[in-house]
């Protein structure tokens, strides 16, 4: 009695196996008649006829050649720019974020002012970019500093003060 169970388990095992055994024969019998008439089926190779296309620029602008490279361009001519008026006010260059007052406006750095952005403020003054060029606009203290900085320090020097 006590063996029963041993014997249905071997015998449910057996029957398992024979059963998967029959069906991966069949598998293979059942791949190799889908691989017959998939080569029955197939569709005759396809040509594709394509238009030949011709790249003809020649008289086209190339935007990969620079000013120099271009023979054939006339007598540039130079554009006189002049900034905007700007007064400055004061400066202050010390902190993270120097400011400048320009025109009773207080300013930082990449601010714009009547079409001139602001790119430096420093002691001396600030640079400011306007219509593609590059100006300095000196502070009203620049030149009490380019005096100030010009006497010479030291012996005599002192005396004369």
């Amino acid at each position: 009695m006590k063996n029963i169970p041993k014997i249905l388990l071997s015998f449910f095992i057996a029957a398992a196996s024979f059963y998967y055994a029959g069906n991966a024969f069949s598998l293979r019998s059942e791949y190799e008649e889908i691989k017959r008439i998939e080569a029955d089926t197939r569709p005759p190779e396809i040509t594709v006829t394509r238009p030949k296309a011709e790249y003809n620029a020649s008289n086209l602008k190339d935007p990969f050649r620079t000013k120099a490279a271009v023979q054939d361009a006339g007598p540039e001519i130079d554009v006189v720019v002049n900034p905007p008026d700007l007064k400055i006010q004061g400066v202050v260059w010390g902190g993270q974020q120097p400011q400048a007052i320009i025109n009773n406006k207080v300013l930082k750095i990449g601010d714009v002012i009547e079409k001139a952005r602001i790119i430096n403020i420093s002691q001396s003054g600030i640079d400011i970019f306007y219509e593609g060029r590059q100006f300095k606009i000196s502070s009203p203290a620049s030149a009490y500093l380019k005096e100030k900085n010009d006497t010479p320090k030291g012996g005599e020097n002192e005396k004369k003060l």
